[in-house]
């Protein structure tokens, strides 16, 4: 004897299963959807407005539209038809945006005493 479930009916015609599970999985996915959307503008945004503050860093902004705009489309080209060029320039753009590694400084202390070798050669003058 076969089980006999009550389901909703469809307006074609027969039952179709309801389950709440994947409603809320489809919600919750689309939820996650939008959240991730908004983040990726969020970034874009960032992302431009370090441009615009790089540009200014390297003094490029005083440069005629003309060519700032003719040397972001040679980039371009070159990047697209994959130019060893554009490997010297990744090289040189890690190069100027790496951050030097703070160095480790000594106490104050240290720093303004002597060596003991310093002061043994003293000694022995």
């Amino acid at each position: 004897m076969a089980a006999s479930f009550n389901l909703p009916s469809s307006p074609i015609g027969g039952r179709i299963p309801y389950r709440k599970q994947p409603l809320q999985g489809m919600q919750q996915t689309k939820a996650k959807i939008t959240a991730l959307q908004q983040q990726y503008g969020e970034f874009q945004k960032q992302r431009q407005q370090d441009i615009a503050h790089l540009i200014t860093t390297l003094d490029l902004s005083d440069l005629d539209d003309e060519r700032l705009v003719g040397g972001l489309l040679l980039i371009k080209d070159k990047t697209a038809s994959q130019d060893a060029i554009t490997e010297v320039w990744r090289d040189a753009g890690e190069r100027f945006l790496r951050h030097p590694k703070p160095r480790k400084h000594r106490p104050a202390q240290q720093a303004e005493a002597p060596s003991p070798k310093a002061q043994s050669s003293k000694k022995s003058s």
